[in-house]
């Protein structure tokens, strides 16, 4: 028996999970006295540190209002992601299903996405997705349908400081049209710090460094 798990895939339900003491989970987090929510990555972490080290851009700078880029692979994915039509709502909207093309490359989608202010979050094949990192490392404030999980990390999200919450494709006008050009870089600020005490290289590795010596 494992003294310490740590659980990075996206589901526990594809694969047995071993054994252990105490455990810290990423992505699904049951409830279980001895498993505690840890965070969560990018898919490309190295690509993210890239994009911000030439910069986080600003309101201002920022011309693309909202944005969603992403696929549907899977079936899972598919019952999360077309519950509605949300490209009605969001400005540059990309999600090909299955075998189709991708337009970006990983520098682009990066790049994109820190030029957008908001950023749509889906539910990818778990509750999370590496999106939502990605939009919270670059100041891009989440907009959180239902299905996703933004309250299972050791630091859970807030709603109205770190995202905004809708359930339909109205909402979502609704919620970017009420948000002022101050609330935003409030949220702007707090996305980022979020990430670098969680999410980022050095914050993740603190983060579980202190959890190992805690439980």
């Amino acid at each position: 028996k494992k003294d310490f798990l740590i659980w990075d895939r996206a589901r526990i339900d594809d694969r047995p999970v071993p054994p252990f003491r105490v455990g810290l989970f990423a992505n699904t987090v049951p409830e279980h006295p001895q498993i505690h929510a840890w965070t969560f990555f990018s898919r490309h972490p190295r690509k993210v540190c890239e994009r911000i080290e030439m910069g986080v851009n600003s309101y201002d700078n920022r011309p693309i209002e909202s944005i969603f880029m992403g696929k549907i692979e899977n079936q899972i994915q598919a019952n999360g992601r077309l519950t509605h039509d949300w490209s009605t709502c969001i400005e540059e909207f990309v999600m090909p299903i299955q075998t189709g093309g991708y337009p970006y490359t990983q520098e682009e989608y990066q790049d994109r996405l820190a030029s957008s202010k908001f950023g749509l979050l889906l539910p990818g094949y778990g509750p999370k997705c590496n999106r939502d990192i990605e939009c919270m490392a670059h100041g891009t404030v989440p907009i959180v349908i239902p299905g996703c999980d933004v309250k299972n990390y050791h630091e859970p999200w807030i709603e109205d400081v770190h995202y905004i919450k809708a359930e339909t494709p109205e909402e979502v006008v609704e919620k970017i049209s009420s948000i002022s050009k101050d609330q935003w870089e409030q949220m702007h600020n707090a996305c980022r710090s979020w990430y670098e005490r969680n999410a980022s290289p050095t914050g993740s590795f603190k983060l579980t460094e202190m959890l190992i010596e805690k439980y």
